[in-house]
């Protein structure tokens, strides 16, 4: 148990919802039917570095973005991200809690058989540097998924203010919602709020 005269919350949408963390007092009805509104999307990445010579000489440029839609389920690679020698494959779904379990080979052994026919990135295994990363957004019991979204007929507000806590976080921005952009706008939002509220009550002391 915490207990504070003022506080940011920033768990995410699936902590907030499942009951993992209980406030006192209980969250209002009109923010339980705002994250109600959401769900939590299923998504993670196997992240592959490889030389700089391999993209370069391959004729990829940075920020080059692969379609997969001839996979099954349809997978989404990126490239030569921000210019760094990297190689992201994206799943989705049950395939994202998949993906958490392989091992480095046979994730390697996974993002192979994807990219085997695409010209200018079969082969990648053989310039690798390290074993890949593989996120686990879905096993993490902080996150329990990779981002919020929305249900249809409903809209996304910024940071809520319940007493003395203040919800923020990816879910609770309207400009970048689900992104680490949203979350940073929000958790400013919030830091502003509760700034605000503490001087005006110091002002009246």
């Amino acid at each position: 148990s915490w207990l504070a005269r003022r506080a940011i919350f920033t768990g995410s949408l699936t902590v907030l919802t499942s009951g993992m963390v209980r406030f006192d007092p209980p969250l209002s009805d009109a923010t339980r039917a705002h994250l109600n509104g959401m769900v939590m999307g299923e998504m993670n990445k196997i992240v592959i570095a490889v030389d700089h010579a391999f993209l370069r000489e391959r004729g990829v440029a940075p920020d080059t973005a692969y379609d997969l839609l001839d996979a099954r389920p349809p997978h989404f690679c990126h490239a030569h991200s921000g210019g760094a020698p990297l190689i992201k494959l994206y799943a989705c779904g049950e395939r994202a809690r998949r993906i958490e379990r392989l091992n480095a080979d046979q994730a390697v052994g996974y993002v192979s058989a994807l990219l085997r026919h695409i010209p200018a990135l079969a082969g990648f295994e053989a310039h690798m540097h390290g074993p890949p990363l593989i996120s686990t957004w879905s096993a993490n019991l902080f996150t329990q998924g990779a981002y919020s979204a929305l249900l249809p007929g409903h809209r996304r507000s910024g940071p809520r203010k319940e007493g003395p806590v203040v919800l923020c976080g990816e879910a609770f921005d309207e400009r970048f919602p689900a992104s680490l952009a949203g979350a940073w706008r929000s958790g400013q939002a919030a830091v502003r709020s509760l700034s605000g509220l503490y001087t005006q009550q110091m002002a009246a002391v």
